[in-house]
């Protein structure tokens, strides 16, 4: 099968994925229509922005645990505004100014070259699985509070899964490498194919 053609089934698989996906937070919105009536918006409205910094927080813990696995030794987690970075062995907190880093980041690094294609691999993978556990993970509360914490479980599943759909497709936009890319970058770099 050529190229072209391989790449174009897989866009269009991966849009049908993401179409899935999406048709079913939509569905879980619409099968309680008439509880939309007895959810208080504002909790929801406000708490976004922290559940998006949580969400982050979350897909970059899953590269850090990833890497500290694989034996990397983790030297900065970054979410959102905040910036955490060891120092001497301590951890230190700074407030993160880099705009390009506003939405997360580690930096794990390897301390042996033993087999580092493949961990490398596991390290870019981190996070994309922990966005996708969370995803799961969070939509099982969803069944089993009121309406205003149906919809806040319903709406943090979402954003897990949108993170884990956005950052495991291989892509590059600018200096931006998704972790699907650079998953396929690193192994290139420290294998040179």
């Amino acid at each position: 099968m050529n190229k072209k053609l391989f790449k174009t089934i897989g866009f269009f698989l991966l849009f049908a994925v993401i179409g899935g996906v999406i048709g079913y937070f939509i569905g879980l919105f619409l099968k309680d229509m008439e509880a939309i009536d007895q959810v208080n918006w504002w909790p929801i409205l406000l708490s976004i922005p922290l559940a998006y910094l949580f969400v982050i927080a979350w897909h970059e813990l899953g590269h850090a645990f990833a890497g500290v696995q694989v034996g990397f030794d983790w030297k900065m987690y970054v979410v959102g505004p905040f910036l955490w970075e060891k120092k001497n062995e301590n951890w230190q907190f700074s407030w993160n100014k880099q705009t390009n880093l506003g939405g997360g980041l580690v930096v794990a690094l390897p301390t042996t070259e033993e087999r580092i294609a493949d961990r490398f691999q596991w390290f870019s993978l981190g996070g994309p699985i922990a966005s996708l556990v969370g995803s799961l993970l969070f939509i099982f509360p969803s069944f089993f509070v009121s309406p205003t914490w149906k919809f806040f479980f319903i709406i943090l599943s979402f954003f897990h899964g949108l993170i884990f759909l956005v950052t495991a497709i291989p892509f590059r936009a600018g200096g931006f490498f998704s972790d699907g890319m650079r998953k396929k970058t690193n192994t290139r770099i420290v294998t040179g194919k």
